[in-house]
């Protein structure tokens, strides 16, 4: 049994999906940074586990700040892929800082760390993982998940699940067929484990364009290129986690566009770093680039990406060497948040800066983005057929309403009440934790049974007393903790205070006596022992091996490897090796002047006293490396910049100053469809290949699913009315999902039985089968009467189709044994294919499917007779 909710407010989704009643799994919270999320609330309690798919606000969105507001969620697992982790960090901080969340902003309600806390606790597959899970919040099941690769953003899943074998799921909320600039194709109807399963859930977003990628990418960089030459700046709204990465780097490798780039976000340049330490999970061209010095060094060198803030940018358009040279500018799209810095950019420079605005995904529906979308399709007459991507007009839109969000830094009284509220935050935080991991530790020690034994009854009976009362106790520290987890003024608490007596009624219960407990000499003298069990025979026996040297007539074996220079670790992430790395580069005068005086005979005898031990050369060599990487990083890598916004709240805090303005937004516009879905071709050719039962169709946030859905069900009426039964799966049946209405799979009806009228079947021609079966052929739609009368149409009045359908399964074995009656020499290959006089040869494609391979000639229209003989015509 099989439940399904799409459950959510406006823009901000999410799904669950309910196993035989038992476990819970919510996939995806996502959060536009508006929309309330207090229909989470009803679903909390039944949540067991949480799937994260792809990087994005959309899918990822909600996922921080429900662990925050409901700590219950904090102790159910939560998996996802490893990029997703690292990469939706960076997108919720970036969401959460735009909306005054997080960072340094009065009113904040949630602090850096909690993030990190809350995206470190998940766990992390591989592509094509399995992970097998008996139970799952105390609930026994048997469910295994597999991840698999999206082709959407790096990282990002379809993920496969299976229960039971009685479900198999596959939820793909977003995929993509085609291959991407820096991704690998999702290769969905390429794999035989997702080959019929009993439910396929799928977007309903689908790219409808005529060019190819490839055509796309080219026309993208045509038109950059077109604006810079003519002087105009370039503004590229779009996910920085996600579709991103499928426009910088073309942008960066092509040699005609060589303007600078600037990054207008919160979160600096995390997403590029980030990208850097997961190449296996990309292409090949991205690993070759990679590995090409001459080709990755373009990438990031001489700072062409620059990190900017808002307030400078404004300070620097007014001058005249900024106003001179264009420039092209990211930002995070966000649909034109209140508060994000797409929406600052086209508040104050509207009329001081000229620039083309450049969409690449289609925005989410009720959005002002969308509204800018709407008009260019319409100027330039974008149809399904003709979308005309690519063309540039000029956007105008006289007093647009916006809202204008100011950052003011706080000073004086207010700074110091600000700093004053968040360190009783942290405070009252600390002792939440700390009570929280002596709750664990108690239940846990609880939970051993451990029983102090004593001679007396009298210490029994005080054993016993001493118990309850540290249940009790636990019982009351509980819920103390509990209460002031969900209290909306934990701040102004004094916290649960954990008493002496508390502490002496629980370290009575688990005593134990001195006389039992183990003397660190005694430990020290126990027998040690190798762990061998998974050694070979002859080590098991003698444990001990030796390090053997590969000699030869001219000495020990060199190892190439040992004395390599490990000059490909271009990007190293600043940790604490680079940090004591900078402090050996502090002292460089004084080791200099040392070396310098050393002899090179001094440094020969250090080499050979060595012994040609050359783990110590390949860490030398590394740490030179990283020194050379670090001091070049620092000077041209612009992965090495200095972010120009904190998150930590007490770093240069600021109050918000909010305002209502009217604009008259004039820019130039665009549309190229680089968002990463799948086309409406490859969703049928998918779903006609894995077989899937039921398909669900999720609802959209940029358009109308029930499009797709009239689609879907005209081309199957289509099939059915045609006798075609190939050309499409008409057995599939397609589920619009309705925000925060249930679909329970258990009661979808599939199978009709029908009554015919007796003289409908009369009419018909029926051929007989085995076991007593007749079989006709009927074409019609089926429909539902109001006044539940019907009345066959007289059959002289009505033309009755005279083609023919072959029905049937022809086994190879008879179909052998038919020709060899017909005089003709039949042989057997090894893979299954019969071989008719050296001329023809007959395979089985699939069940019921025969195909004969070879020349036109009379042996063909022989077997071709035969083959037709042996099947029943209706």
């Amino acid at each position: 049994m099989f439940e399904f909710t799409t459950i959510g407010n406006g823009s901000s989704l999410a799904k669950l999906l309910t196993l035989d009643s038992t476990i819970t799994i919510l996939a995806d919270p996502g959060w536009n940074g508006i929309d309330s999320l207090d229909f989470y609330s009803q679903h909390v309690n039944g949540i067991d586990m949480i799937l994260l798919s792809q990087t994005t606000t959309n899918y990822i969105g909600a996922y921080a700040y429900l662990l925050y507001q409901y700590p219950k969620l904090r102790s159910i697992p939560t998996y996802s892929t490893l990029p997703i982790t690292k990469l939706g960090r960076v997108s919720t901080c970036e969401l959460y800082r735009s909306i005054g969340l997080l960072g340094p902003v009065e009113g904040n309600t949630i602090e850096y760390d909690d993030i990190l806390k809350y995206f470190n606790n998940i766990k992390c597959l591989n592509y094509s993982q399995n992970i097998h899970l008996s139970h799952v919040n105390n609930k026994l099941i048997n469910l295994s998940l597999t991840p698999y690769n999206s082709g959407y953003s790096i990282g990002g899943s379809i993920w496969l699940i299976e229960n039971n074998i009685n479900e198999k799921i596959i939820y793909a909320p977003m995929w993509n067929h085609s291959k991407d600039e820096f991704l690998n194709n999702c290769r969905i109807f390429n794999n035989t484990d997702l080959i019929r399963p009993t439910t396929l859930i799928t977007n309903s977003e689908y790219i409808s364009t005529k060019y190819s990628h490839s055509n796309r990418i080219e026309s993208f960089l045509k038109l950059i290129q077109q604006n810079i030459d003519n002087g105009t700046n370039v503004l590229l709204p779009t996910t920085l986690t996600g579709r991103f990465f499928e426009l910088i780097i073309p942008i960066l490798l092509n040699k005609k566009i060589k303007c600078n780039i600037y990054m207008l976000n919160f979160t600096s340049l995390e997403n590029l770093k980030i990208l850097s330490n997961f190449l296996e999970w990309m292409n090949q061209s991205i690993i070759k680039l990679w590995e090409n010095e001459n080709q990755s060094e373009i990438l990031f060198e001489h700072n062409r990406i620059q990190l900017i803030k808002f307030d400078e940018l404004e300070n620097l358009v007014s001058t005249s060497d900024f106003q001179q040279k264009p420039k092209i500018f990211f930002v995070e799209e966000m649909n034109l948040l209140e508060g994000s810095i797409f929406n600052q950019f086209l508040i104050d420079m509207n009329s001081r800066l000229n620039y083309t605005m450049i969409l690449t995904e289609k925005p989410t529906l009720n959005s002002k983005l969308n509204q800018f979308y709407k008009i260019w399709k319409q100027n330039v007459d974008a149809t399904e057929y003709d979308p005309k991507e690519g063309t540039l007009i000029v956007l105008e839109i006289p007093d647009v309403r916006m809202t204008s969000i100011k950052d003011e830094l706080l000073r004086g009284k207010e700074l110091a009440a600000y700093l004053k509220k968040v360190n009783e935050k942290k405070e009252v935080r600390a002792k939440l934790e700390k009570e929280e991991l002596e709750r664990k530790k108690i239940e846990e020690m609880l939970d051993n049974e451990v029983k102090v034994e004593t001679d007396s009854d009298d210490d029994d009976d005080g054993e016993e007393e001493n118990e309850e009362n540290a249940e009790k106790a636990l019982k009351n520290i509980n819920n103390e903790i509990n209460g002031n987890l969900q209290s909306k003024d934990a701040q102004n608490s004094a916290g649960v205070e954990i008493t002496a007596n508390i502490i002496k009624i629980a370290e009575m219960k688990f005593q134990m006596d001195d006389s039992k407990r183990l003397k660190i000499d005694e430990i020290l003298s126990l027998p040690r022992d190798f762990d061998v069990r998974n050694m070979k025979h002859k080590n098991r026996v003698f444990p001990y091996v030796n390090n053997r040297f590969n000699a030869d007539d001219y000495g020990i074996v060199i190892k190439h490897e040992d004395f390599q220079i490990y000059d490909d670790d271009r990007f190293p992430i600043i940790g604490e090796e680079n940090e004591e790395v900078l402090n050996e580069d502090n002292n460089q005068s004084e080791e200099k002047t040392e070396s310098e005086t050393e002899s090179d005979e001094d440094r020969r005898g250090k080499r050979g006293r060595r012994g040609g031990n050359g783990s110590r050369r390949k860490r030398r060599n590394r740490g030179e490396n990283h020194k050379n990487s670090l001091r070049k990083g620092k000077d041209e890598n612009a992965l090495y910049q200095t972010p120009v916004y904190s998150l930590e709240s007490t770093v240069d805090p600021v109050s918000r100053d909010k305002k209502t303005t009217h604009i008259t937004l004039r820019c130039g516009i665009s549309f190229i469809d680089l968002g990463g879905n799948h086309d409406l071709r490859s969703l049928k050719f998918t779903i006609k290949q894995i077989q899937p039962r039921k398909v669900i169709i999720l609802p959209s946030l940029s358009g109308d699913s029930s499009d797709l859905m009239n689609e879907l069900r005209r081309e199957t009426k289509e099939s059915i009315l045609a006798g075609n039964g190939n050309s499409t799966n008409v057995d599939v049946e397609y589920i619009k999902s309705n925000i925060n209405k249930k679909i329970d799979l258990g009661e979808v009806i599939t199978s009709y039985e029908l009554l015919l009228d007796e003289k409908l079947a009369s009419n018909l021609s029926w051929q007989n089968l085995s076991d007593g079966y007749s079989v006709s052929s009927v074409n019609g739609v089926i429909e539902k009467l109001k006044d539940w009368e019907f009345k066959l149409k007289d059959s002289s009045s009505v033309s009755i189709a005279s083609t023919s359908t072959k029905i049937g399964d022809v086994k190879l074995a008879q179909l052998r044994q038919a020709l060899k009656l017909k005089k003709h020499r039949v042989d057997l290959m090894g893979d299954g294919r019969l071989v008719v006089d050296d001329e023809l040869i007959i395979g089985k494609a699939n069940e019921g499917n025969l195909s004969i391979e070879g020349g036109l000639g009379n042996l063909f229209y022989e077997v071709k007779n035969l083959i037709e003989g042996m099947l029943a015509t209706v």
